[in-house]
Formats: structure tokens, C-alpha cells, sequence
């Protein structure tokens, strides 16, 4: 009688530690879509924030509220915490956003298409002799990359550790 007892308390024990080690690693069966080809986003500061969203550069955030015609800052109840207004302005931009990635890290991109200021053409200086920039006194230095078409900036605190920067740098080579 033990033994019988012991054999199924065998069999028993078997059975369950198989149903934890059924298949591993099975995933949904829903097919992942890839972004679509660079040459598909329009070469804009509305386009370059829609690529860097779909290719996960910055947090997901679903740009479609957003009106791409307008320079407008998004409205109070269309900002995300991942996506906010930035004083563009400080910086002699045309327009200017922020993306916040984890909780340390944020990128910030600016449109200098049709800036034609004093303060905007500092800026640009700057970068393009050293990489960095300061936006106001007493505020810390930013590391910046300018586009190929020199309309575009994405500044970032270099001092928080994110493996996208130098993905985000390769973006704008072809902006």
C-alpha cells in the first residue's frame, strides 16, 4: 500500500512539474509590423518626432492628436507625461518639444527652419563648435546634435545614462 501511495505521489509530482515546464518562450501570435522606411516620414519636425516614436526612441506616444500643420504647443489635455512644451523660444526656435524617457532622461527637439535670429544662430554655433549648448544661466550645459539640413536640434542631458543617443544622432544624418 505505501508503495502504491509513493508511485502516485510520483506520477502526481511529474504531471505538475511538467505543466511548469511546458513550452518556453511562447510568444502571442499576433506578427509584429516593423516602422515603415525612413523615406516614408516627411522630412519636418512633425515627421522627425513620428520617427523617433515608431522606431522606440522615445516613449510611445500617440502623435495622431497632435496637428502637424500648426506650430501650435499641444494643448494642456493632449500633452502626455512622456511629451510636453518647451520654452523654444529661449533657444530662438521656431518650435520645440520634449520627450521624457524612464524618469532621469529627456530628449528635447527643436525646429530652426525659418529661425533667422541673434539668439538662434548662437545656438546653432555653439553646437556646431563644441556639441553643447547652454539654454540659460545657471542651467546645465546640454549636448546637442544639428541635422544634415541644419533645421533641426535634439538636445539631451548627456549626464543620464540612455543607449539611444547615439541611435538619435544617426537619425539626424539624414534629416
Amino acid at each position: 500500500m505505501k508503495k502504491l501511495f509513493a508511485l502516485v505521489l510520483i506520477a502526481v509530482l511529474m504531471l505538475s512539474l511538467t505543466g511548469c515546464f511546458g513550452k518556453s518562450g511562447s510568444s502571442s501570435t499576433e506578427p509584429t509590423t516593423p516602422p515603415p522606411a525612413l523615406s516614408t516620414y516627411t522630412k519636418d519636425f512633425f515627421g522627425l518626432q513620428q520617427y523617433l516614436v515608431d522606431y522606440g526612441y522615445v516613449a510611445s506616444v500617440d502623435l495622431s492628436k497632435y496637428n502637424p500643420a500648426s506650430n501650435d504647443e499641444p494643448a494642456a489635455d493632449a500633452t502626455s507625461g512622456n511629451r510636453t512644451a518647451v520654452y523654444y523660444d529661449l533657444l530662438g526656435a521656431d518650435n520645440g518639444i520634449r520627450f521624457v524617457v524612464g524618469g532621469t532622461v529627456f530628449i528635447e527637439i527643436y525646429d530652426f527652419s525659418s529661425a533667422d535670429n541673434d539668439t538662434a544662430k548662437k545656438v546653432l554655433a555653439d553646437l556646431k563648435a563644441n556639441g553643447k549648448v547652454t539654454v540659460a544661466e545657471g542651467l546645465d550645459e546640454l549636448t546637442g546634435v544639428i541635422s544634415k539640413s541644419g533645421k533641426y536640434v535634439i538636445l539631451y542631458n548627456a549626464k543620464n545614462a540612455y543607449d539611444g543617443y547615439s541611435e538619435i544622432t544617426k537619425v539626424l544624418e539624414n534629416w
